[in-house]
């Protein structure tokens, strides 16, 4: 309380930086209340960043928001809003301090903090973010990992969206030539059949829907001629 009246009282003196900053530290060490002291460190470098020690203060930010993460683990609170406190903390660390060494970890909690709220798509995109921003980083590997997962998640779930098929397809390709590793290339080569035969099975389907008594006969030829030309190796061709 000392501290805080302190800056408050004067907040334009040398000594209110250093009283914001031992307000915060008490928070996040000695009182244990992480979700404070992240924002009595954010309003530090909201309103001192020029006169406190900024990569050390996102430093603790980081901190908080990772002690945020474990409380919650603890606790059970992942499914509510507090998930998103979490989440949006180690968003803030990482546009205050884009290049910090912990940075790219930062950002694949993110990731799997979308992944926990079952918020697949908007979890692909941060892993995209991952690999482009801090690709040579293990975090970025790990993004590329868990981006395929993800993508399979929502193939399966929407199986008719013949252009998430065919994305999906060539996005193994790219991970498999991007693998170093045996074990994950061979896991990305496997998704790649998946997707693609999700993606020949949809076009099976769709021909076979102009094949019908409610359809005209020329649009039912036509349609499983564009199959053929399509996939003439399929083990559909000869039916079709």
């Amino acid at each position: 309380r000392a501290y805080d009246a302190l800056v408050a009282e004067w907040p334009i003196s040398s000594e209110a930086v250093a009283a914001q900053e031992e307000l915060a530290d008490i928070l996040l060490y000695k009182s244990d209340d992480p979700i404070v002291a992240f924002e009595e460190y954010r309003y530090l470098l909201n309103f001192y960043s020029s006169d406190c020690d900024y990569a050390k203060v996102v430093l603790k930010m980081y901190e908080s928001a990772k002690k945020m993460r474990q409380n919650g683990k603890r606790i059970m609170f992942f499914k509510f809003a507090n998930t998103a406190d979490v989440r949006r903390a180690f968003e803030t660390v990482v546009i205050q301090a884009p290049g910090a060494t912990f940075a790219p970890e930062a950002m694949y909690a993110v990731v799997e903090l979308r992944v926990e709220e079952e918020e697949y798509s908007e979890a692909i995109e941060v892993c995209k973010t991952v690999r482009n921003r801090y690709s040579r980083t293990p975090q970025a590997k790990a993004a590329l990992y868990k981006e395929a997962e993800l993508r399979m998640i929502l193939l399966k779930a929407h199986e008719y969206n013949r252009d998430r098929g065919l994305n999906t397809v060539s996005f193994m390709s790219m991970a498999a030539a991007a693998a170093e590793d045996a074990e994950e290339r061979a896991d990305f080569l496997k998704w790649r059949a998946e997707a693609a035969e999700v993606v020949e099975k949809e076009a099976y389907e769709a021909a076979g829907f102009y094949d019908s008594v409610t359809r005209k006969r020329r649009g039912a030829i036509k349609a499983y001629e564009g199959f053929l030309r399509e996939y003439p190796a399929s083990a559909r061709a000869q039916k079709v």
